[in-house]
C-alpha cells in the first residue's frame, strides 16, 4: 500500500542548523516547496524521533557523521525511505587546528561515517572535487549542487562615499587559527605603515584586535544565520578578505567568500588556492594573494589606492555571482539533480507501528526523553542483544549498557527506570572531556553523587542541608548525597584570587539569577592557565524545549540591576539555552568586561548526561579590574556596572 500524499516529504537533519544546511538544503528546498514540488520539514539531529522518519519520504542528512544520523539513516531504511547525504567539507580529513578535531578523529566517528556512505542511496556537494572523493568512497555518482548566495535578492555594488576605506574580515570559530597567525601581521603592517583604512573584524576575536586601537571595529560571531544577513546587509566594507590555510582540507572547500563579499558589494582578496583558483579571475573579479604577508599587504594597498579598481571588480564579481548563483539558477539545478528522488513515495507504516508511533507521539510531548527508548528497542536484532545481556548479567547491566550505547538524551531518563525496577542507581557515566582539562585542584559546584566528575575538587553548595529539592532527588536517585566542602553561594565563594586550576559544573549555570556575576567569581578563582569546564542543558533536548530561548540583553540586564532575584520559570530553570546562547555571552564577556578568556573545546552534546552541551573556556591570564565599565542597556542608554 503506497502513501497517498501529493508531495514527496523530505526531512532535512543536520547536527545543527548551520549556514551549510540553510544555504544547502533548506533554502533551495524550501523554494521547491513553493513550487509544489516537495514538502520540506526540518530537525536537529538530536531531537529526532521515529514519528519524523515515519512522517517522510525522503531523509536528507547535511554532515552526517554522528549516532543520531546513523539512527535516523537506519531507521529510514526500515521503514523504506529514501535516504540522501549532503558533505560541503571533507569530514574526513578535518585539520588539527578545527574545534571539531578531536570529534571527527575519534573512529567511532569514522565508524558512523562509514556507516552512512552504506545507507545512503545517493551523495550530494557542492564542490565537484570533493563530489569525486565521495563518489570513489560511496562507490556511486555524487552529484554536484549549486549554492546560492544568502540574501533572497543580490544588489549591484556602489561606488562608497565614506572618506576612510573599511576593510572587512567575516567568518566562523575555526578561522581563528588563520586569523591570529597570519592575518593579523598583516593588518599589523597596514596599520603600522599609517595606512589610511579602519579594519572591521566579525566573528572570533583575534589575538591582535587590541594592537589596531581606535583603527578596528570587532563584532562578535553572530550564530543565527538570519541575524547574520541582517548585519551583513548593513555593512559597508570597500574590501572583504578571504585567507585560507594551505592543506589539501581546503581544497574540498566551497568558494562561499566570494558569494558573501559579493552580497556585501566589496572586492574580495583571496588566497591563491583552491577552491578560490577555479573561479577567480585575478584582477577581475577578485585578486589573488599568495599566502605571504609581504603579497597580502600589496594586494591591499592596491585596493585601497585605486577606488575604480575596487568598484570595478566588485561590479565583476556580481554579474558572475547573479548569472550563476542567484535563487532561480539554483532551485532549477536542484529540481533537476532531486528530480529522480521527487517522485518517490515511501510505504504506509503497518497498523501496529502506526499505533506505535501514535502512542510516541503522545508520549515524546509529556516526556520527550522517553522517545530514546523506543529508538534503541524497536527492532528485533536489538531486542535479542538485550535479552542476552538481560540473561547473562542482569536487569541493572542492561540498563548501564543502553546508556552507555545512546550518550544522548536518554541518560537521564534511564537513570529513572533503572532506579525505579531494580532500586539500584544508574550513575551518570563521567566526562572524559573533563578529565582532559580539569587537571590539579578545583571546584565543583553544586556537585551530586548521581553525576560525579571524578575529579580532585571540593564541593560548593549553598546549603548542607538534606531537605532541599535537589538533594531529596540526589538521594531518591542513588541512595547519597555528596558531601558538602564549602557552604557558599556559587556566584560568592570565599577563597582567594587565583586559588584554583579549574572550576567545573554540570547543569547548573542555569539556575543563577545572575550568571555573568557567577562567571566572573569563577574567572576570580581560578588562576592564569585555569579551565572554566560547564556542562549546560541544551532547551531543545530537555523539558525547556517549549520555554523561549534567554536572551544576551536579558542576562545583561540581571548583570547590570545585580539581580538577585529568581525568575521562576516553570520548568525549573531560570535560563535556558542552545549552545551557541553561552558562546555569545562568553564572546560578549570577552569584549566588554574584558575578562582574559579563549574557548579551548566546544561540546554540542555533552559526553556526561547528554542532554546538554560543554563549553571549555581557558583563562589567559587575569582580568585588568577597571575603575568602571559602562555598558548599554535595552534602552540604549550607557549604565555603570561593577567592574
Amino acid at each position: 500500500m503506497i502513501k497517498q500524499n501529493t508531495h514527496s516529504r523530505i526531512l532535512v537533519t543536520c547536527g545543527a542548523r548551520i549556514p551549510s544546511v540553510e544555504l544547502g538544503a533548506i533554502i533551495p528546498l524550501t523554494h521547491l516547496q513553493k513550487q509544489g514540488l516537495c514538502e520540506i520539514n526540518y530537525k536537529d539531529e538530536g531531537l529526532l524521533s521515529l514519528a519524523d522518519i515515519a512522517w517522510c519520504d525522503i531523509v536528507f542528512i547535511a554532515r552526517g557523521a554522528s549516532v543520531q544520523s546513523v539512527w535516523a539513516a537506519d531507521t529510514a531504511k526500515k521503514l523504506q525511505r529514501m535516504v540522501l547525504g549532503y558533505w560541503d567539507d571533507d569530514l574526513l580529513s578535518i585539520p588539527s587546528y578545527s574545534l571539531a578535531f578531536d570529534y571527527f578523529s575519534r573512529p567511532e566517528t569514522k565508524e558512523n561515517i562509514d556507516r552512512l556512505f552504506n545507507m545512503t542511496d545517493s551523495f550530494f556537494s557542492p564542490n565537484s572535487k570533493l563530489a569525486a572523493k565521495i563518489s570513489a568512497l560511496h562507490g556511486k555518482e555524487v552529484k554536484v549542487l549549486p549554492v546560492g548566495f544568502g540574501p533572497g535578492k543580490l544588489k549591484p555594488p556602489r561606488r562608497k562615499s565614506h572618506d576612510v576605506p573599511i576593510i572587512g574580515f567575516a567568518g566562523g570559530a575555526d578561522n581563528i587559527h588563520m586569523l591570529n597567525s597570519f592575518l593579523g601581521p598583516v593588518l599589523e603592517v597596514i596599520v603600522g605603515n599609517d595606512i589610511h583604512c579602519n579594519i572591521h573584524i566579525v566573528g572570533p576575536k583575534p589575538n591582535f584586535i587590541d594592537k589596531l586601537k581606535d583603527r578596528a571595529k570587532y563584532t562578535s560571531y553572530i550564530a543565527n544565520y538570519y541575524d547574520y544577513l541582517d548585519l551583513a546587509s548593513r555593512l559597508n566594507w570597500d574590501i572583504g578578505l578571504a585567507p585560507q590555510a594551505a592543506s589539501e582540507f581546503t581544497t574540498y572547500k566551497f568558494y562561499n567568500k566570494l558569494l558573501e563579499y559579493t552580497s556585501i558589494g566589496c572586492a574580495g582578496i583571496y588566497s591563491k588556492l583552491e577552491p578560490y583558483t577555479n573561479v577567480i579571475q585575478d584582477g577581475i573579479t577578485g585578486l589573488l594573494a599568495d599566502n605571504e604577508v609581504g603579497a597580502w599587504r600589496d594586494a591591499i594597498v592596491r585596493l585601497l589606492k585605486e577606488p575604480e579598481l575596487r568598484f570595478k571588480i566588485a561590479s565583476n564579481a556580481y554579474e558572475i555571482v547573479q548569472s550563476s548563483h542567484n535563487r532561480r539558477v539554483v532551485v532549477e539545478q536542484y529540481a533537476i539533480a532531486l528530480g529522480p528522488f521527487l517522485s518517490y513515495r515511501a510505504p504506509e507504516i503497518r497498523h501496529g507501528l502506526k499505533a506505535l508511533i501514535i502512542g510516541y507521539k503522545v508520549i515524546d510531548k509529556i516526556f520527550p526523553l522517553v522517545s530514546a527508548i523506543f529508538n534503541t528497542i524497536l527492532y528485533p536484532s536489538t531486542i535479542r542483544k538485550a535479552l542476552g545481556i538481560l540473561r547473562q548479567q542482569g536487569l541493572s547491566a542492561l540498563f548501564s549498557k543502553i546508556a552507555g550505547r545512546l550518550k544522548l538524551r536518554n541518560q537521564y531518563i534511564l537513570h529513572l527506570l533503572a532506579k525505579r525496577t531494580t532500586g539500584h542507581a544508574l550513575i551518570l557515566p563521567e566526562s572524559a572531556l573533563a578529565h582532559k582539562y580539569c587537571v590539579g585542584k578545583g571546584l565543583e559546584i553544586g556537585g551530586a553523587a548521581h553525576n560525579p566528575f571524578g575529579l580532585n575538587t571540593l564541593n560548593v553548595d549553598f546549603t548542607n542541608s538534606m531537605e532541599t529539592v535537589f538533594k531529596k532527588e540526589e538521594i531518591r536517585s542513588c541512595g547519597k548525597a555528596m558531601k558538602v566542602d564549602i557552604i557558599a553561594y556559587g556566584d560568592n565563594i570565599p577563597l582567594p584570587d587565583g586559588s584554583q586550576d579549574f572550576v567545573v559544573s554540570s547543569h547548573v549555570l542555569e539556575h543563577f539569577p545572575n550568571p555573568i556575576k557567577a562567571l566572573l567569581e569563577w574567572d576570580r578563582l581560578i588562576r592564569p592557565g585555569g579551565i572554566i569546564f560547564m556542562i549546560v542543558p541544551h532547551k531543545e533536548r530537555t523539558f525547556d524545549k517549549r520555554q523561549a530561548r534567554t536572551s544576551l540583553r536579558h542576562l545583561i540586564e540581571d548583570f547590570l540591576s545585580d539581580n538577585k532575584a529568581f525568575h521562576k520559570n516553570p520548568s525549573g530553570h531560570d535560563h535556558c539555552w542552545i549552545t551557541e546562547d553561552i558562546l555569545a555571552l562568553a564572546n560578549w564577556m570577552i569584549d566588554t568586561l574584558h575578562v582574559k578568556w579563549e574557548i579551548a573545546e566546544v561540546q554540542d552534546v555533552d559526553d556526561k548526561v547528554g542532554n546538554g552541551f560543554t563549553i571549555v573556556i581557558k583563562k589567559k591570564k587575569n582580568r585588568v579590574l577597571q575603575k568602571c565599565v559602562y555598558i548599554t542597556d535595552s534602552r540604549g542608554r550607557a549604565r555603570k556596572a561593577k567592574p
